[in-house]
């Protein structure tokens, strides 16, 4: 299912129209990611592996990180949650290797609950039967989620849903800078000087799959560059 789409007004606060999604936004959140079961702080996902630097409060990858999360859907109706248990369980033992069968049983029984069309307790009981098994094996993998995770907060530091989504726009925005200035630079230093002649504004956007806007934003940023480079050209035609 989809997440609430959220539209922030210019000065990055929340539409009036919007706030609702945003509680509800909130209130999946509230599903913390560690919790104390018979003194035993629970992992949900293997994100405290991801090395952050100690004066960071989050890291960047945008190739995306490949992560173990225990998952269940946002959208409750769903009719056939065997594999959704199967999957969570799995990666509940996984990350929990000291968990014993009754404290699993216990987590799944209560999620299995949360969903319209929950399995019988037997059911539930073969899961975990099947899950223990390969754990005592040694044959027990992982299941990776399947979006790979490209923002990654600290857990040890307290950042709110708000200042997390705020987080997210910005480092996007500076990834879209960054993309369009590398598309320029190289458009400039790969400028085929003998088919187009000295470079232009329009030049440059008449032969490269670039935005207007785009170009006349970033060209003065690459000006000195290109008059140098249009110079050289021309001391070299005469």
């Amino acid at each position: 299912s989809q997440e609430p789409s959220i539209v922030f007004k210019k000065d990055n606060t929340l539409s009036a129209t919007d706030v609702n999604k945003f509680r509800l936004l909130l209130e999946k959140s509230k599903s913390k990611n560690a919790f104390e079961k018979n003194k035993v702080a629970l992992r949900y996902d293997n994100l405290d592996e991801v090395e952050i630097k100690d004066t960071d409060n989050y890291t960047v990858d945008w190739n995306g990180v490949r992560y173990i999360k225990c998952w269940i859907p946002y959208d409750k109706s769903q009719k056939s949650i065997e594999n959704i248990l199967l999957s969570y369980t799995n990666n509940l033992i996984f990350l929990n290797p000291t968990l014993g069968y009754k404290a699993v049983y216990s987590i799944v029984k209560k999620i299995n609950g949360k969903f319209e069309n929950p399995v019988s307790d037997n059911k539930i009981h073969t899961i975990l039967d099947s899950i223990f098994s390969y754990k005592e094996q040694g044959s027990l993998k992982p299941i990776y989620y399947k979006i790979p995770r490209k923002i990654i907060f600290k857990k040890s530091v307290y950042i709110s849903q708000y200042e997390k989504l705020q987080i997210c726009i910005k480092e996007n925005a500076l990834r879209k800078i960054a993309i369009s200035k590398a598309k320029m630079e190289k458009i400039i230093e790969t400028w085929d000087f003998e088919k187009h002649g000295k470079i232009s504004t329009t030049k440059i956007i008449e032969n490269n799959s670039i935005s207007k806007k785009t170009v006349n934003k970033y060209y003065p940023e690459f000006k000195k560059q290109i008059q140098e480079l249009n110079i050289k050209f021309k001391n070299n035609t005469n």
